[in-house]
């Protein structure tokens, strides 16, 4: 793995060839799905992969995610804790940035670190008004700079919610992300610029599309369980 500008997802179903997602400019990467708990065998093993190269948390609110397949350091309690201390070092590194008048070599004593939400939503409902309005304001000024980045994971009809948040609009433009089993031709979330029949098709929860620019591609996704069946 390349760092976090080619974090691999899976292989094209077509040319087998490794497809990756770049994680490296963006400060939240959307993987959107029909129901959250579809997603749950791909964030295991994409953590592990991820784990690999960057401390990688995963923020499992569904409490679903299972530590002995993801490898990596699971939070599923005090969510409250969780966005008070994301907020300090967003802090930390944006003043660091600001105060080095925006000399990004600045930002070279900080830790590159990946955080996959799993379930937005109920992850959000946790929180009290005070720490909702420190996640919007860390989510919202954040830049990729920063080194801090997110995966949110979770159902489209439960992210609907949330796009017109100042956190979303500022971070999920709709033109790229990633899709875990059937339903994307009946979302809005994931913008496509072109509309093919693979779109109506039924694939399952091993496959997805990688949508990059609009365009989508059909990939066999990353999956603990491929991986427990080849043990």
């Amino acid at each position: 793995m390349d760092g976090l500008a080619k974090v691999p997802v899976g292989v094209g179903k077509k040319n087998l060839n490794v497809v990756t997602i770049n994680l490296n400019d963006k400060v939240i990467y959307p993987v959107f799905s029909q129901d959250v708990n579809e997603t749950i065998s791909f964030v295991e093993e994409f953590a592990k992969v991820v784990s690999l190269n960057i401390k990688t948390k995963i923020v499992d609110a569904e409490k679903s995610v299972d530590f002995s397949k993801c490898g990596c350091e699971i939070i599923n309690n005090d969510f409250e804790g969780f966005v008070q201390e994301i907020f300090t070092d967003m802090a930390t590194r944006n003043n660091t940035y600001k105060d080095a008048n925006l000399d990004l070599s600045s930002l070279d004593e900080f830790e590159e670190r990946v955080y996959i939400l799993v379930g937005v939503k109920r992850f959000i409902e946790q929180l009290s008004q005070d720490g909702k309005e420190k996640l919007n304001v860390l989510l919202s000024k954040a830049e990729s700079s920063y080194k801090l980045h997110f995966v949110f994971v979770e159902s489209v009809s439960s992210m609907s919610g949330y796009t017109y948040d100042e956190w979303y609009k500022a971070n999920i433009k709709g033109s790229e992300g990633l899709w875990i089993g059937d339903g994307i031709a009946d979302q809005y979330a994931i913008k496509l610029s072109k509309t093919t029949s693979e779109l109506y098709e039924e694939i399952g929860v091993e496959y997805g599309f990688s949508v990059v620019r609009g365009r989508q591609t059909l990939i066999k996704l990353l999956s603990s369980e491929i991986n427990e069946e080849v043990e």
